[in-house]
């Protein structure tokens, strides 16, 4: 989904599918709030890998996207999206590429990329030349570094926390607020996903997580749902 905020005015503009229009008030100001469901273009991707049916029937399939403002309602709009956990499509994509003949290499740790002559060396000492390279190395990626003049990692500001609760839902759930967002979405018929994004700010109270492991699901999800409410409350 997209979210943007500005000004209300006099001026008219075109509804695009997908979307609705919302009034609120910051301070003394009105804004207009538009909410766009982004096009489903993975959605096309996966149809043409065929395995866009099958995602469906292990994932969510939620119908209506709710916005709260911390715990306030807000509005809702229809949907029509997937959500899933990335196991469930990592699952479906690498049975797809063992069918049509393709071939995982494991302990090969990457070292080194010459872009000039399209070459990977890895740290077990062999090297291939390659037609394309998927830069999926992670935070210190190394393919970003000899492709990047400024490639170090730099703080965004914000802290994310990510769990799958052993909780049924069947919505998105949005809760929007200052300097934090959390959203929620059903993985399948019995598991939710939980995302929050906290923006570091000396005004707020910084939440701590436990670092002790936690010894039950039960456990997790108690936790999870305390940090939920100190968040948007």
């Amino acid at each position: 989904f997209r979210i943007c905020f500005g000004p209300l005015g006099k001026k008219e503009r075109k509804e695009p599918p997908g979307s609705c229009d919302r009034a609120l008030s910051i301070g003394h100001v009105k804004w207009s709030v538009r909410v766009q469901e982004k096009p489903k273009n993975g959605q096309y991707v996966l149809s043409e890998l065929e395995i866009l049916d099958n995602l469906k029937i292990i994932s969510g399939n939620p119908q209506k996207a709710v916005f709260f403002s911390g715990s306030k309602k807000i509005t809702s709009i229809e949907s029509n999206v997937v959500t899933t956990s990335r196991k469930s499509l990592y699952d479906l994509l690498l049975n797809k590429y063992i069918d049509t003949g393709g071939e995982v290499c494991f302990d090969y740790e990457l070292i080194n990329v010459n872009n000039l002559n399209k070459m990977v060396f890895f740290k077990n000492g062999s090297s291939y030349e390659v037609s394309h390279i998927a830069a999926c190395d992670g935070i210190n990626s190394i393919c970003r570094l000899r492709t990047l003049e400024s490639s170090k990692p730099q703080y965004s500001g914000y802290s994310v926390w990510r769990s799958i609760l052993d909780q049924k839902q069947q919505d998105i759930n949005f809760h929007l607020g200052p300097n934090f967002h959390v959203v929620t979405y059903p993985i399948n018929e019995k598991k939710t996903s939980f995302v929050a994004a906290v923006k570091k700010n000396k005004k707020h109270k910084i939440i701590k997580l436990t670092t002790k492991p936690l010894s039950t699901p039960q456990k997790r999800d108690v936790m999870l749902k305390k940090l939920i409410m100190n968040i948007i409350l």
